[in-house]
């Protein structure tokens, strides 16, 4: 239901019902409103939710996720032919590959089992004998030969270049920017600042039809002394849990790009210590990806 679901007491009632059983089959998808007593389906990838809510509830060693996919892939099949599968990723790798496109296993479904440390296994039904996907709460033990876990992307963003001279000095002046875009409804992504410059990344629907009206906003209320907004961007993720620790992987990155002749329009090293993330244009960005993965695949 909207309001999540009730943890404890679902965990007694599937603890209490499976205790009588050594064998269950336990159909998705829906649960019973508290309230009403009324039957209730989950949200999307429900069925993934129940398998992990179950999970939980049986004190798992492991969840098994059978899918139509050998895992979760390098990269996105529609832009690489033939991608490797990841032998093992971690939660918060996936979290940040979900985020720019990535899809393997529904959001919601991980939770319950990240938050109880129980590992998920993604396996495909028509390849029983594959591996799949290992998705683990911490893998400082298993890398992948390839030095990373992923690669996503997806096009559709827009930069707001917002300049201010002395803007570093100035504590309340984020704030003001970060108000106005929250008040014509602009969803911010990512936010680099420098000296006298802010780099705001946002999604470019919503931007377009107001492209006058919040350049003006930010000059006259946030005391900006010039705004450039640039649509078109298209952002890509790439996650290695070496990252913090090789230096190396981001220079093979711009430099996979450099070699293809392709602008990198802004660029940000994850404080999470996993993942890098630069942005392209949209015109360039299946042959950003293809690059990048045939500098981390190639022999």
């Amino acid at each position: 239901g909207e309001g999540g679901y009730l943890e404890k007491e679902t965990r007694r009632r599937i603890d209490a019902m499976l205790r009588l059983h050594e064998n269950a089959v336990v159909p998705g998808f829906y649960g019973i409103n508290a309230e009403s007593g009324r039957i209730i389906a989950f949200p999307r990838g429900g069925s993934d939710i129940t398998g992990a809510i179950v999970a939980v509830g049986l004190k798992a060693d492991i969840y098994e996720n059978w899918t139509d996919v050998n895992g979760m892939l390098m990269a996105d099949p529609a832009i690489v032919k033939n991608p490797l599968t990841v032998p093992v990723v971690t939660y918060n790798e996936l979290r940040v590959l979900s985020a720019t496109g990535a899809k393997v296993i529904h959001e919601d479904a991980c939770l319950p089992v990240r938050k109880a440390g129980i590992p998920v296994n993604i396996r495909n039904t028509n390849a029983p004998d594959e591996p799949g996907t290992l998705i683990v709460k911490s893998a400082e033990y298993q890398q992948t030969p390839l030095k990373i876990s992923g690669i996503s992307g997806k096009p559709g963003y827009a930069s707001i270049q917002v300049e201010k001279t002395g803007l570093s000095g100035d504590p309340e002046f984020p704030g003001h920017v970060s108000k106005i875009l929250d008040e014509m409804g602009i969803k911010v992504i990512n936010t680099v600042s420098g000296l006298d410059t802010q780099n705001i990344l946002v999604k470019s629907k919503g931007v377009i039809a107001v492209l006058d009206e919040l350049k003006r906003r930010i000059c006259e209320e946030a005391g900006a002394d010039m705004v450039f907004i640039s649509t078109g961007i298209a952002i890509i993720s790439v996650v290695s849990r070496e990252m913090a620790t090789s230096p190396a992987i981001g220079v093979r990155i711009l430099g996979a790009l450099a070699e293809k002749r392709i602008n990198v329009k802004m660029i940000d090293y994850g404080i999470d210590g996993i993942s890098i993330q630069v942005c392209v244009s949209e015109d360039e960005f299946i042959q950003s990806v293809r690059a990048i993965y045939a500098e981390f695949t190639r022999k």
